[in-house]
């Protein structure tokens, strides 16, 4: 388990998962560890896309599934 999703790219990546469309996602890692343990967020330069954001985190998550055979709870 891991907050850092340039990590867990390269799992993806070296188990043979095209993680091309993903490399984006990293932008995240920062907001996963300050929602967790610190006072506030950091503001976002512009507005996400919410609706896109959420179609790749899912498509990550399936690529994860199929890759290792674990079941992630989204």
């Amino acid at each position: 388990m891991t907050h850092d999703l340039c990590r867990l790219l390269d799992l993806l990546e070296e188990n043979g998962v095209d993680i091309s469309p993903f490399w984006p996602l990293v932008q995240y890692s920062v907001f996963a560890v300050q929602a967790r343990y610190e006072a506030g967020l950091m503001e976002a330069e512009s507005p996400l896309d919410r609706r896109a954001v959420i179609s790749d985190v899912q498509q990550l998550l399936h690529e994860i599934t199929s890759a290792t055979g674990l079941a992630i709870n989204e």
